[in-house]
């Protein structure tokens, strides 16, 4: 699943205290979700976003290939 940009993000996700995917508390666990990319002018709003253990899953993980070894 593709992450919003970090312009869309809610304080709580943008801080890290709510998934990023479904808007659930992270206080149960977090998984990183990656890096939400975002520009205010020239201000960088990139920030690592988080998701919570039910939507882990749908964090794209990079496959790996024969030629990674």
């Amino acid at each position: 699943m593709r992450l919003p940009a970090a312009q869309d993000l809610t304080r709580a996700q943008y801080s890290g205290w709510a998934c990023v995917f479904c808007r659930v508390r992270l206080s149960k666990g977090a998984v990183s979700a990656g890096r939400a990319e975002g520009r205010c002018g020239a201000h960088d709003l990139s920030v690592e976003v988080f998701a919570c253990p039910s939507c882990a899953p749908l964090v794209a993980r990079p496959v790996k290939t024969g030629a990674d070894s």
